[in-house]
């Protein structure tokens, strides 16, 4: 099991396209978007997303040939191509994944320390990340029976929601 971890941590330290990888994770941390940090490493955002992503014809060819009994000298070296991408895939994948956490953690210290110079910035904090607890939630209750048109209750629903308040001072409807 040691000799596999070994092999597999030389692979990925040999991967000819280390340098432009490791570049796109540090984009990634400084809080770019895969495309962009893609674009700035100088390659396209397909390429990025290739070499994420292991293709489903890729997948195919490789159970092929896992359970394929007698196989050439070229399928042999196909068979063990295609798990060294494997696994440059899912290392980059996961890699990635990382960076947008660890992106994700910088930015919650900033807020969290804005938070101590402005309570506005712990109650927003507070309601992303509890939005039912702390959202506000305009209600509106009515206990009665109110004859008004349509177009009254939607005019002053619609006052209300801008928090103009109802322009009139008062609501005329007729009450039976």
């Amino acid at each position: 099991m040691e000799e596999q971890k070994d092999l597999i941590k030389n692979l990925i330290e040999n991967d000819k396209a280390k340098p432009v990888k490791d570049l796109i994770i540090s984009k990634i941390e400084e809080g770019q978007t895969f495309k962009d940090a893609c674009v700035l490493s100088g390659i396209s955002e397909t390429t990025g997303h290739r070499w994420k992503a292991f293709s489903n014809e890729e997948k195919e060819r490789l159970e092929f040939l896992k359970v394929k009994k007698d196989s050439t000298e070229i399928e042999k070296v196909e068979l063990q191509q295609l798990r060294e991408r494997v696994i440059l895939c899912e290392s980059f994948g996961s890699r990635v994944e990382a960076g947008i956490i660890t992106y994700k953690e910088k930015l919650i210290k900033c807020l969290n320390m804005g938070s101590l110079k402005d309570y506005r910035a712990a109650l927003e904090i507070l309601r992303v990340r509890f939005p039912t607890e702390w959202n506000v939630v305009k209600r509106i209750e009515h206990s009665g029976k109110v004859e008004t048109s349509t177009k009254e209750i939607a005019e002053l629903l619609q006052q209300v929601l801008r928090e103009d308040g109802p322009k009139k001072n008062k609501v005329h409807s007729d009450v039976s």
